[in-house]
């Protein structure tokens, strides 16, 4: 083989290798495009559920201030404050999950 052919294959090589590269780097720019997205659409999610979990909290904290009217309005009376006090247990399951999540 003289030198012009073994050049010419070598240069050849180089081309094959440099073609795999920017292959290479395609795809894993892609992956990287892809990654970026997932974690916008978490970003956004995320946003979403503390939007949510606030929400929540703030009705709950609403519940519990009527509770508390209505407690001192027929609290003393009986089988309300049975009631109101079975309504407060379950608000308080929901706050816990909340601040569980949180």
């Amino acid at each position: 083989m003289d030198l012009d052919t073994a050049v010419t294959l070598i240069m050849g090589e180089f081309n094959n290798v440099r073609t795999e590269i920017q292959v290479f780097k395609t795809e894993v720019s892609t992956r990287f495009d892809v990654i970026e997205t997932d974690i916008q659409v978490m970003k956004t999610d995320i946003q979403a559920i503390k939007e949510d979990n606030h929400y929540a909290r703030k009705e709950l904290y609403e519940i519990n201030r009527r509770l508390d009217t209505i407690e001192e309005q027929v609290g003393h009376v009986r089988g309300y404050a049975k009631e109101i006090d079975d309504l407060r247990s379950r608000v308080k399951v929901l706050e816990h999950t909340l601040l569980s999540r949180a």
